[in-house]
């Protein structure tokens, strides 16, 4: 499959993979099935730490936030972490009602996540 085909991007730096999503409007459900299988990809990470930038992201659908919450808990099932960043106001309105802002690590900044994983070690 080629990288544009792909619901997500994701890089390296250093030993923390960090993804995002490619549209800003995360909510069609042909993406969002591309999207899953992406993210499953991500579970697989050697290190366990994976940045998930939203800040490209304005409206995101509940399966997407579900992904979500499956990676959080596949990660830390193998020892590993999950940091969500960059969360825009709409999103984070939608992760305040939901209270997955209670279950889901975030930060303000692919900065400030990158500093956390620096105090796990």
């Amino acid at each position: 499959m080629s990288e544009a085909s792909h619901a997500i991007h994701s890089e390296k730096q250093g030993d923390v993979t960090i993804a995002q999503f490619r549209v800003s409007s995360v909510t069609e459900a042909q993406y969002l099935d591309q999207a899953f299988e992406d993210i499953k990809g991500l579970a697989g990470d050697p290190h366990g730490k994976v940045i998930f930038s939203l800040g490209n992201v304005d409206a995101i659908a509940s399966r997407a936030l579900a992904s979500l919450v499956w990676l959080n808990r596949e990660l830390r099932s193998r020892k590993g972490q999950l940091i969500i960043c960059d969360v825009q106001p709409m999103v984070a309105h939608v992760l305040q009602l939901t209270r997955l802002d209670t279950m889901l690590r975030l930060t303000d900044t692919r900065d400030e996540a990158l500093a956390a994983f620096g105090e796990v070690e």
